[in-house]
Parts: C-alpha cells; sequence; structure tokens
C-alpha cells in the first residue's frame, strides 16, 4: 500500500501474479474445461484477494488482466482480440463467461463497508471515522455515500471515493444509521460547498488547487505565528 493511495506496489505485484498465470498458460497445453477451472478456480481468487482494499480504476483492472486473458481465450475457444462484451457474456448465450475485474473490486469493497459498518469492531470504528473525516472535508451538506450523484470536491480517500464512484455508477446508495453531516451553527450559515460545487466559473482544477492552498497554509501557518509573535525579553 502506497501513503498517498497510489496503489502502485499493489499493482505492480498483481502484474507480477498475472504474468505468472500467463507464463504458465503457455507451458502447457489446456483443454476448455482446464482452462475454464484455470480462470475461475485459481487465477480469479488469487489476483482479488487483496481487492476489498484496493481502488484501482477501471483502466488498470484492464491492464492487470489483459495479458492474461490474450493466452487464455484461445483455449477456451475465442480470438485473441474477441470484444469484451463476447468475453463477458454467459456461456447460455454464446460468451465466454468471464468477469470484470472492476467487477469484482467493486462487490469485495461494497461487501467490506457493509460488514465493517454492521460491526462494533475496530475495523467499523475506524470506518466510520473515515467516513466522518471525509464528510467533514467535502463540506457538502449530503452523505457521500447516500447521494454519489452529487457534485464532490476532491476528498482525500481514495477507497471511501472509489466507493462512491461505483455506487454512482450502479445507480445504488449505502444510508448511515448515524447522520455524519455537520449541522449548521449559526442562522443563516450553509455548507459552503454546495455552492462553491455549482458556479460555473470554477473548474474541478480550481478546486483542488483552493484545497492545496488551504492545506498548505494550515502547514505553514504554526511557523509563521511563532515567527511573528513577540518575544518577552527581561532586563
Amino acid at each position: 500500500m502506497n501513503s498517498a493511495g497510489l496503489m502502485k506496489t499493489q499493482m505492480e505485484m498483481l502484474l507480477v501474479k498475472s504474468t505468472k498465470f500467463k507464463d504458465c498458460i503457455l507451458a502447457n497445453v489446456l483443454s476448455l474445461r482446464e482452462a475454464q477451472m484455470l480462470y475461475h478456480g485459481i487465477y480469479l481468487p488469487s489476483v482479488t484477494y487483496p481487492m476489498a482494499v484496493t481502488h484501482f480504476t477501471e483502466a488498470k483492472c484492464h491492464t492487470i488482466v489483459t495479458g492474461f486473458l490474450q493466452v487464455l481465450m484461445p483455449r477456451m475457444g475465442y480470438a485473441r482480440t474477441t470484444a469484451t462484451a463476447i468475453q463477458r457474456a454467459l456461456s447460455s448465450w454464446g460468451g465466454a463467461g468471464l468477469w470484470s475485474l472492476f467487477g469484482e473490486q467493486s462487490v469485495a469493497t461494497i461487501q467490506l463497508a457493509l460488514r465493517s459498518l454492521r460491526s462494533d469492531t475496530n475495523p467499523g470504528k475506524a470506518l466510520r471515522i473515515n467516513l466522518s473525516w471525509a464528510q467533514t472535508y467535502s463540506g457538502l451538506s449530503q452523505a457521500l455515500w447516500e447521494n454519489p450523484h452529487t457534485l464532490c470536491p476532491p476528498v482525500l480517500e481514495p477507497w471511501i471515493m472509489g466507493i462512491r464512484k461505483v455506487l454512482a455508477k450502479i445507480d445504488g446508495r449505502i444510508v448511515l444509521e448515524s447522520n455524519l453531516i455537520w449541522l449548521i451553527q449559526r442562522e443563516n450559515d450553509w455548507h459552503i460547498m454546495d455552492r462553491v460545487m455549482t458556479l460555473p466559473c470554477l473548474t474541478t482544477s480550481d478546486i483542488e488547487a483552493i484545497n492545496a492552498f488551504i492545506d498548505a497554509s494550515y502547514k505553514v501557518l504554526p511557523q509563521l505565528m511563532s515567527q511573528t509573535r513577540p518575544r518577552l525579553t527581561s532586563n
């Protein structure tokens, strides 16, 4: 895991694992049944094992599996360049019956989130804390997972935001028992990011730049205060 949330090391590990399976197929003669057993019984469980805690994009999931599928498809009676729709179609419909790696990651992450939210264990408490922080950081008046279609500024929680993107794609939502949204403290106040996200004059890049400036200001502010604070001297 990368502390910046880039998943670089995990990506490299899965690419190496997928390449090993690819070399295994090239070095052996497999029947259709054996190729299906290799894919569903060995490859998928091995590659998707850590994906409950990853947040790869669809493009990265495609990169992980492409090389392996190019040597697997001929063993299953299909061309290497078979369309993705045919690869993922049910075998009863004439498809290869393969699964989307991004879809498997999406299911695993949502299942882990639901299990954690329904338990009072340390992982469950940690997830609720991170969700509360992400909600506060976003500055929105609507819950991140309950309203995934709402425009949202960049939030430095890639796993949480990854689930949000999946929920938006499948038109789903996760409703929490407890309200994580900060209440308005004074009359005529509002959640400022609700207004910012609807301004046509600001792009996503502008909002990212503003957030980066604010974060940098909070880091530098204590140093500036210590330098400008008057010092008491004794005679």
